[in-house]
């Protein structure tokens, strides 16, 4: 019994003198955070190719548009044929609407990929120049802000980060 109560009491006491290591070692440190969605968001280069894509897709969103009055044209043609003429018209309805469905499903995969591919490759960008802000200006740790509770004022590397970021990108 006496044995048990001891190996409870020193492993409080390690436990205790841990966590005054792990305190006094954060205490000594340079910690800075960043929030990432704003980087993100106000890099040039995301506007960028943001206003690529969304041109990109008007130009998709333009081609289903001639596709669809098509097919609406090929509709109005059909009602004015025999019945023989019709069914030949409205198979052939079909394979435009299985044109234009595929088309859609491909356009919308196609900017999904671009716009994934861009994210990936934008916080690339914006990883590296946070982690060469750390190791130039001494930083222990930059975390991200979203998964921080408190977060002091001071330690906000945001407007820094962006300056380097939209700096490059001109």
């Amino acid at each position: 019994m006496f044995k048990v109560r001891n190996m409870i009491i020193a492993a409080c006491v390690g436990v205790f003198l841990f966590g005054l290591c792990v305190s006094s070692s954060f205490a000594e440190s340079k910690i800075g955070y960043v929030n990432m969605e704003k980087c993100f968001n106000e890099y040039g280069k995301t506007q960028t190719a943001n206003a690529k894509l969304q041109e990109e897709q008007k130009k998709k969103r333009a081609e289903a548009e001639k596709m669809v009055a098509s097919i609406n044209k090929l509709k109005e043609e059909s009602e004015l044929l025999s019945d023989q003429a019709r069914r030949n018209k409205e198979a052939i309805i079909k394979e435009k609407i299985k044109e234009l469905r595929d088309f859609e499903k491909d356009t919308v995969g196609e900017i999904r990929d671009k716009l994934l591919t861009l994210r990936k490759d934008i916080i690339g960008e914006i990883t590296k120049v946070i982690e060469e802000k750390g190791k130039k200006e001494g930083y222990d740790y930059i975390f991200i802000s979203d998964v921080l509770v408190y977060k002091k004022d001071g330690a906000d590397v945001t407007e820094s980060i962006l300056e380097i970021l939209n700096k490059g990108s001109k």
